[in-house]
């Protein structure tokens, strides 16, 4: 028996309702129930060259979009290293000076190609701007922590948010040197 007589069998009599069509070829056709497609006029199933075209523009369309966010990732690392090196550096250099003329002991470091601003006093206390490119548009994040006791307090917010390495100011990295050191600054 060919499986286009199957097909007829399948739906005449007590087969009725087991599977609607049966095909030889390498069509994908999705059986359904005979009395639905009845019931539901202007219902067809999908072939696997529809669905093949669909998954296939689903592939392009996340491939393009992993590029263009890897490419906006590489483009914030450079303007990264140059917000580090010429702007956050320097001013991250020029507040700890004034923290050390009032007393506060403070020291500057670039780790991992980062900034930290750390307590003399304590190994845990500090803040840290890094690059986040985990997201769509990367953004430079600024990190405190801070310890009392045994307790560790740990926050994370950008510096601007919605904005790239490059268009964040000094202005927009002296206020957020400012707010995160009011902690150490009111004992």
């Amino acid at each position: 028996m060919t499986p286009v007589a199957q097909v007829g069998r399948a739906t005449r009599g007590s087969d009725r309702g087991r599977i609607s069509r049966v095909s030889a070829s390498p069509r994908l056709t999705v059986a359904s129930d005979t009395s639905e497609v009845s019931d539901s006029p202007g219902v067809m199933p999908l072939e696997i060259s529809q669905v093949r075209r669909r998954i296939q523009a689903a592939m392009t369309t996340a491939r393009d979009r992993a590029k263009q966010r890897r490419q906006k990732a590489d483009e914030a690392a450079q303007a990264y290293e140059k917000f580090l090196d010429q702007l956050a550096a320097p001013l991250a250099r020029q507040v700890v000076n004034a923290l050390r003329a009032e007393g506060y002991a403070f020291t500057v470091s670039t780790p991992n190609r980062g900034l930290r601003v750390s307590l003399d006093t304590g190994r845990d206390d500090y803040i840290e701007l890094a690059l986040n490119s985990e997201t769509d548009q990367p953004y430079v994040v600024g990190r405190v922590r801070r310890t009392r006791g045994s307790r560790t307090i740990d926050e994370e917010r950008p510096i601007k948010p919605d904005t790239g390495p490059d268009g964040v100011s000094e202005e927009d990295v002296l206020e957020f040197l400012a707010r995160a050191l009011e902690p150490w600054l009111e004992r």
